[in-house]
């Protein structure tokens, strides 16, 4: 049996940067509460393989007329393996987006899902927003488009509306943006131990981008 142990971001071999893209349905009225829909999970994966940093973007994206299982089923093939995982503000957008998320399909399916979810997060996270505010952190576009990382976002109504139509290459377009900016700054928290891991994602977004992918 292998023993999984917490890892500071530093000496970590396996990093998956986490976000989600979460809406919110218009509200029939100003006193009525507001109701949360989850419409893409995405993780961007490096792992470390030899002296070289590999990297893997994961994005699962669920529609209006979709069936919350497919989320669960691919973002499951990334949360079985153990990883350090950073994010912003993940305690408060993430996480419980995921959680609300197993809640929506078959107790089986879900039960599964919290396991790998626990798996990943055996290795320890790191919240980027601590160090800003936490909870009360900014944005994390704003924050990420301040030190020249820019992020796409999608407005409320814009991202409600691709959700209801099904048009969802915008939310995928938005979730990659986020979580290349997610993984810039945590190798750069990580400090001299991943000047390599930083190379090597310059490297893999160089590859990608001349292969046409939208990053």
């Amino acid at each position: 049996m292998t023993t999984v142990t917490h890892q500071p971001l530093s000496e970590a071999t396996r990093i998956v940067a986490l976000t989600t893209a979460q809406g919110h349905l218009p509200m029939a009225n100003a006193s009525a509460e507001e109701t949360a829909f989850l419409a893409g999970i995405g993780m961007l994966v490096a792992e470390l393989d030899g002296d070289d940093w590999t990297f893997g973007l994961h994005i699962a994206l669920s529609s209006l007329d979709q069936d919350r299982s497919v989320l669960v089923l691919e973002a499951a093939q990334v949360m079985r393996a153990p990883g350090h995982v950073v994010g912003w503000q993940l305690a408060q957008t993430s996480i419980p987006a995921l959680l609300t998320t197993a809640g929506e399909v078959a107790p089986q399916l879900a039960h599964a899902m919290l396991d790998d979810l626990a798996k990943l997060l055996a290795c320890g996270s790191t919240d980027l927003a601590v160090d800003h505010g936490g909870a009360g952190a900014p944005e994390f576009g704003a924050y990420a488009e301040a030190l020249g990382l820019p992020v796409r976002k999608l407005g409320r109504e814009a991202l409600f509306e691709a959700w209801q139509t099904g048009e969802m290459a915008p939310v995928g377009t938005m979730i990659a943006s986020e979580l290349l900016a997610i993984m810039h700054l945590a190798l750069l928290a990580a400090g001299p131990a991943k000047a390599s891991a930083r190379r090597d994602l310059g490297r893999w977004l160089a590859w990608q981008r001349r292969l046409g992918t939208d990053l």
